[in-house]
């Protein structure tokens, strides 16, 4: 294969993937036609049907994606560092997700609430990816805690605290949209939010808070 061709090729995996990211949060999966991500996507049905034979192995894919991009916003977990400043990036992060990806949010939220059964015939496992990830960052957080450096909580539901009020800012986006009197939140707004945000949780997590 030519770098030329190589390149095209890349090119067009990726606006079939960007299509069906959308098309799929719009639509859920039910509702979603290859026909739909190909004109979303403005290329041949049979050009998207030469890249993945099957909506349901596109949605796999989907679904394999959105969960590697959330698990390396974990990353700073891996690190030696400040616990302050670690959970504090993570929540930031989670929130500039939502904020840049709103379609990746709302097609993980659907899934889950179907649990994984997105039709009668598909069924789509979660990648046994996930639960290393999150055995690893429940064993960070119950360090901190027998450290003393943070206060005597729960690892896991604080990473269910943190997924559910990041996420609500992409999944209920129209709600919030409605209750900003009809205004999507500028820039500020929502950094504003998200300064919030961070606060609540890490004063619940830790015993001060810090001055920015």
């Amino acid at each position: 294969m030519t770098i030329e061709r190589f390149k095209k090729r890349k090119i067009r995996s990726k606006k079939i993937y960007k299509a069906a990211e959308k098309i799929f949060a719009l639509n859920g999966y039910k509702g979603a036609t290859m026909s739909m991500i190909a004109e979303e996507a403005k290329l041949p049905k049979s050009t998207v049907l030469y890249y993945v034979q099957t909506k349901a192995e596109l949605y796999q894919i989907v679904i394999e994606t959105i969960l590697d991009d959330w698990l390396q916003e974990g990353k700073m977990f891996n690190l030696v560092g400040d616990p302050y400043m670690i959970l504090k990036s993570y929540i930031e992060e989670k929130m500039d997700f939502s904020r840049e990806y709103p379609h990746a949010s709302k097609i993980w939220a659907h899934f889950i609430l179907v649990s994984g059964r997105v039709s009668k015939k598909t069924f789509i496992k979660i990648p046994s990816s996930f639960n290393e990830w999150v055995d690893l960052r429940v064993g960070v957080i119950n360090k901190w805690k027998q450290e003393g450096i943070i206060k005597d909580i729960d690892a896991n539901a604080l990473l269910y605290m943190i997924w559910a009020t990041t996420q609500h800012y992409a999944d209920f986006e129209y709600q919030i949209t409605v209750l900003n009197k009809n205004k999507r939140l500028s820039k500020q707004e929502y950094k504003n939010k998200r300064n919030e945000v961070v606060k609540l949780i890490l004063g619940a997590v830790f015993h001060e808070l810090r001055e920015d």
